[in-house]
Parts: C-alpha cells; sequence; structure tokens
C-alpha cells in the first residue's frame, strides 16, 4: 500500500486529475484489451508506477518485427517464441498509465491477443514483466492504409 507522506505535490495532482479526467477510460481500454475482470485493485499507485518506470529505463532492443496488424496468429506465434516466461506477472502500459497507474496482470494469457485497431486509441501498449527483466512493446498504427504493428522485445540491460 502507498505511504502518502512519500508522494510529492506533483503525483498528487497527477493522481488525483487521472482519477477525474483518465480513470474511467483508462479501465475501459483495459477491459477490451484483456480477457480478464477488470478492478481498480490491480492498479499500482502513482508513486509506485512512477518508481518501477524509473527502474526500468535501460532496454536493450533483441526483437523487432512488423506485421499486418490483422494477422494476430502470427503476433501470437512471435510473442510465444521471444518470451522467457509468460507464467509470470506483467505490468501493462498505457497512455493514461503515468495518471492512473500501471495495470498488473497475472499472465500473458490474460492479454487478449487479438485485440482490435482502435481498442486502443493512442496505438502504443507496453507489457513489461514485474521483474522488470523483459518488455514487449506494441505498437499499432496506420501507413499507406494499411494497419501494421511493430511488435518489440527489449530485455533488461544490467
Amino acid at each position: 500500500m502507498e505511504k502518502m507522506h512519500d508522494e510529492t505535490y506533483e503525483q498528487k495532482k497527477r493522481r488525483l486529475f487521472g482519477k477525474v479526467n483518465y480513470l474511467p477510460e483508462y479501465l475501459n481500454t483495459l477491459r477490451r484489451i484483456l480477457k480478464t475482470e477488470v478492478t481498480t485493485n490491480q492498479l499500482l499507485s502513482i508513486v509506485d508506477t512512477d518508481d518501477f518506470l524509473s527502474r526500468n529505463k535501460s532496454w536493450l532492443c533483441v526483437y523487432k518485427e512488423t506485421i499486418p496488424f490483422e494477422d494476430k496468429r502470427k503476433l501470437k506465434e512471435i510473442v510465444h517464441s521471444i518470451t522467457q516466461d509468460e507464467n509470470v506477472p506483467y505490468f501493462i502500459w498505457l497512455d493514461q498509465s503515468t495518471n492512473c497507474g500501471l495495470y498488473m496482470i497475472p499472465n500473458l494469457s490474460a492479454f487478449n491477443w487479438d485485440f482490435k485497431f482502435d481498442d486502443d486509441p493512442n496505438g502504443i501498449i507496453i507489457l513489461t514483466r514485474q521483474d522488470g527483466r523483459e518488455e514487449i512493446v506494441l505498437d499499432f498504427y496506420e501507413e499507406d492504409d494499411q494497419n501494421l504493428l511493430d511488435i518489440k522485445l527489449k530485455i533488461k540491460m544490467e
């Protein structure tokens, strides 16, 4: 549980502003991209989110591929082949995470790999292992009338 005296003024502002302005849409986006029930008790505090993100900045990209967004079979194959362990907890980062908190899922099978292009309007989903050892970046966008998906695997540089 978050210790309030450790929260900076800026973090308190983000927490309060985020709860009012971003949390409902953030939770709706999570509901669209996850297979599990979405509850606010799976959200990290703003303090813990900032701490986790600050500790996990040094990444080495070890894999990158661009595929058609609609080819979810290929996406699942790639993720299955590149991840070290799919059965550990992951944090999900979306655009609103810095104002609402990272969301924890028990493992990668909780993620809806068949998500739709407009399920996250910002077009970027980052899945980071709770232990910070790897990060899967799903960056989807439209280019030349095609919906594309960049898949990156990054590992923690020690």
